[in-house]
C-alpha cells in the first residue's frame, strides 16, 4: 500500500485515486487501538480568491489554498475504568502516514491529560511533530450523543455559475468599475471595493461508519466608503439644511428623543456595505445587478453616507425602538442566541438560560429557530451565508426551533455538549427539592453536580454514549486547524402572516427611533447585557418616521432577558431583512446569517456615543474595544445618567 510522506491534497483524498483511503486509515487505526472508542477525521480544503479596488485599479489581491486534517479521539484513559476523554488534533501533513501520525497521537492517554489541562481553544504542538493538540479546558466530557451510524453521502451546493469558470479579468473589470464610481463622485474622500470567494472542499470519515463529502462555494462583495466632510457637495448640503430648517427647543417627555433640530455639524463618515453574499456561484454577484445597475445601487449608497455624515447627535434616553429586519437580526443573534449555545451553558461561561427550558423568557410574539441547512428563503438569492448539509460532529443539519411564542424550548449543541445537557437534566432540577444538595454526585463544572451510579461507573465517570441525548447538529469550527464550537449559521425570526408595516408600527409607537442596520454588537454573556449600534438612525414624532431627521453616534444598550420581554410588535414579511456577515466566538470567525422582520421594543436604553477621535462616523466615538470595556467594568452599564 502507497503512503506518500508530502502532503495530497483533500481532492486526491476524496478521490481516493492512490495510496490508503481514508476510510481505510480510520477502520485499520481503530484495529490497533483498542482503547479508542471513538475517532474521526476531517479533511479540509480551502481555495480562496480575493480583490480589492480603489480608484478604477485593482490594488491588491491574492490566491491561496490551505489545506490540512484534523482529528477527534475518544479513549478509554485506563482500561475497564469506564472513564473516558476526548482530544482533538490537527496537522497541515495530509498524507495517509500523516493522517496515521495524527491519530496515533491523540489517542495515547498522557496526551489526553495534557490537553486537559490545556486552556480551550489553544493549540499546542506535541513534541517536535506536525501534529498540534486543542485544549479541552474546562470542558466536561461525558460522552457522544447518538446519531445515525454509517451516513454516507456526497453533496455539492449548486453553482449555476462556477465560480473558478468566470475570467479572472471578469471579476477584476466589476471592481475596477464600481471603484471608478466612488472615485468620480466628490462627496467622498476615498472609497475601496472587495471581493472574496471561497470554495470549501471537505471529507468526514469516523468509527461509526460514516463517509461524507462536501463541497461549499461562498462568494460576496462589499464597498467600505469615507464621506469628505470638507467637499463642496457637503458645503451644499449644509446650505439646504440650515436655508429649510429652523432650529427650536421643545418640552420633551421621557419617551421622545428628539428634542431640538440645530444645523448638522458634518463629519468624515465611514460606511460599509455588502452588496451580496451567499454560498453558490457567480450567479449571486450577477443577480445583484438585475433589478439596478451597480452605479444606482453605488450612488444610493454614498448619498445614504453623506445624509448620515450631517447627522445630529442625540441625548441618552429610554425610549420606543423600532429595529428594521437588519438590525433586529443581529440583535437576536447575539443577544439571545449565543446565550443558547450549549457550550457556554455546560462550561460555565453563562448560566442565563440554566434550567430554563420551558420558561416564558420573552414576548408571546417572538419566535426564533434556526436553519442550518443549504436551503433557499424567500427573497434570497441563494443558499444561506452558513448553511452546510452536515456539521462538523457528521450529523445531518435540520431546522431546529430556540424559542416558540416566548417559551424557550430548546438550545444548540454539538455531540458531545447534547451528552452533557442529557446528564444535567437528570439532576438539575430547579423544581426538585433534592436538586440543591451535591450528596451522591461528582461536581463536573463549577456549579454542574451530575449523580453517582445509575448510567455511571462504580467509581462515578459516566459511560461512553447516552441514550435519547440529540445533537442539533450545530458543531462548526472556522477550518481544520480549530477545534468545533457550538455556532448558530442561519438564524430566523418568524414574521407575523398579518404583522404590521414599519409605518405602521411608527404610528403605534407615536414616539421613539427608527434604528437601521447593524454595525456590531457586543454582549456580555454573564448578565446578558448587551450594546449595539445601527447603520441609521431617524427620529419617530407624531407616528412618522422622519427621513430628514437622522441621528448619528446612538448605541442602544439595555439587558437580553429584559428587552425581549419588551417586544410590543413583530412585523410582516414585507419588513423582513437579511444580515449576512461572519460571527466571532472563541477566537474563531465563521460565516453566518439571520434573518427577521421589523421588531418595536418599548422602552429601551439609547445612549449617545461621546466622540474620542477618529474618523467619526461608525468608526468614530466609542469603539467596539471601549464599549465591551465599559460595559464589562459597569456591570453592563455603557450609559451615565438618563434624562
Amino acid at each position: 500500500m502507497s503512503r506518500p510522506s508530502k502532503n495530497e491534497s483533500p481532492s486526491s483524498i476524496i478521490k481516493e485515486s492512490e495510496g490508503s483511503s481514508l476510510v481505510e486509515i480510520v477502520e485499520g487505526f481503530k484495529r490497533i487501538a483498542p482503547n479508542v472508542k471513538y475517532a474521526s477525521v476531517y479533511v479540509e480544503e480551502n481555495e480562496t480568491k480575493s480583490y480589492a479596488a480603489k480608484d478604477g485599479n485593482i490594488t491588491s489581491k491574492a490566491d491561496r489554498t490551505d489545506i490540512g486534517a484534523r482529528a477527534k479521539v475518544v479513549i478509554e484513559t485506563i482500561p475497564g475504568s469506564g472513564i473516558f476523554s476526548e482530544v482533538y488534533a490537527h496537522t497541515d501533513r495530509t498524507s495517509p502516514d500523516g493522517i496515521y501520525k495524527m491519530l496515533r497521537l491523540a489517542a495515547i492517554p498522557q496526551v489526553h491529560g495534557i490537553a486537559a489541562r490545556i486552556p480551550k481553544n489553544i493549540n499546542v504542538q506535541a513534541g517536535d511533530e506536525d501534529v498540534y493538540l486543542s485544549g479541552n479546558g474546562a470542558a466536561p466530557f461525558l460522552g457522544l450523543a447518538e446519531k445515525k451510524a454509517g451516513i454516507k453521502d456526497k453533496y455539492s451546493a449548486t453553482e449555476t455559475i462556477k465560480l473558478e469558470s468566470v475570467p479572472e479579468a471578469k471579476k477584476e473589470t466589476l471592481l475596477k468599475n464600481i471603484s471608478k464610481y466612488l472615485a468620480e463622485d466628490r462627496r467622498l474622500m476615498s472609497g475601496r471595493t472587495l471581493y472574496q470567494e471561497v470554495i470549501t472542499k471537505s471529507k468526514f470519515v469516523d468509527t461509526e461508519g460514516a463517509d461524507i463529502e462536501q463541497r461549499t462555494p461562498r462568494v460576496e462583495l462589499m464597498v467600505d466608503v469615507l464621506v469628505n466632510a470638507d467637499s463642496p457637495n457637503m458645503a451644499k448640503l449644509l446650505a439646504a439644511y440650515n436655508k429649510e430648517t429652523t432650529a427650536t427647543t421643545q418640552p420633551h417627555s421621557s419617551n421622545d428623543l428628539h428634542t431640538a433640530s440645530p444645523a448638522p455639524q458634518f463629519a468624515n463618515y465611514r460606511y460599509f456595505e455588502k452588496l451580496t453574499s451567499g454560498v453558490g456561484g457567480y450567479e449571486i454577484i450577477e443577480d445583484a445587478f438585475k433589478t439596478h445597475t451597480a452605479k444606482e445601487r453605488i450612488d444610493y449608497i454614498v448619498a445614504k453616507a453623506a445624509k448620515l455624515a450631517g447627522a445630529e447627535s442625540a441625548p441618552s434616553q429610554v425610549c420606543n425602538v423600532i429595529m428594521d429586519g437588519e438590525l433586529a437580526s443581529v440583535w437576536i443573534h447575539e443577544a439571545l442566541g449565543h446565550i443558547c449555545e450549549l457550550d457556554s451553558l455546560v462550561e460555565g461561561e453563562s448560566k442565563l438560560m440554566d434550567r430554563r427550558l420551558g420558561d416564558q423568557i420573552a414576548s408571546p410574539l417572538l419566535n426564533v429557530f434556526e436553519d442550518p441547512r443549504p436551503v433557499r428563503y424567500p427573497g434570497h438569492s441563494s443558499k444561506t451565508l452558513g448553511c452546510r448539509k452536515y456539521d462538523d460532529d457528521g450529523v445531518p443539519t435540520r431546522k431546529y426551533t430556540l424559542v416558540e411564542n416566548g417559551k424557550l424550548v430548546g438550545y444548540l449543541s454539538g455531540r458531545s455538549e447534547a451528552a452533557v445537557f442529557e446528564r444535567m437534566t437528570h439532576n438539575n432540577k430547579k423544581d426538585d427539592p433534592s436538586s440543591s444538595s451535591t450528596a451522591g454526585t461528582v461536581e463536573i463544572a463549577p456549579g454542574i453536580f451530575l449523580p453517582v451510579g445509575g448510567n455511571s461507573s462504580p467509581e462515578g465517570a459516566p459511560q461512553y454514549t447516552v441514550t435519547g441525548a440529540s445533537s442539533s447538529g450545530h458543531s462548526r469550527a472556522e477550518n481544520w486547524s480549530k477545534r468545533p464550537l457550538v455556532r448558530m449559521a442561519n438564524t430566523q425570526v418568524a414574521y407575523r402572516k398579518k404583522g404590521p408595516t414599519i409605518e405602521e408600527m411608527a404610528e403605534s409607537a407615536g414616539s421613539g427611533i427608527y434604528a437601521k442596520g447593524s454595525l456590531g454588537g457586543y454582549v456580555d454573556p454573564t448578565n446578558g447585557n448587551f450594546v449595539f449600534w445601527p447603520k441609521e438612525v431617524y427620529v419617530i414624532e407624531d407616528g412618522k418616521i422622519r427621513h430628514d431627521k437622522p441621528l448619528k453616534d446612538i448605541v442602544l444598550t439595555d439587558n437580553t432577558l429584559s428587552s425581549i420581554r419588551k417586544i410590543n410588535d413583530v412585523g410582516g414579511l414585507a419588513s423582513v431583512r437579511r444580515f449576512h456577515g461572519a460571527c466571532g466566538k472563541g477566537g474563531q470567525y465563521v460565516p453566518v446569517e439571520a434573518t427577521s422582520p421589523a421588531l418595536r421594543i418599548d422602552s429601551l436604553v439609547v445612549q449617545e456615543r461621546v466622540a474620542s477621535g477618529g474618523s467619526g462616523g461608525a468608526q468614530g466615538g466609542s469603539g467596539y474595544s471601549s464599549i465591551k470595556n465599559a460595559i464589562t467594568k459597569n456591570n453592563g452599564v455603557l450609559y451615565s445618567a438618563l434624562a
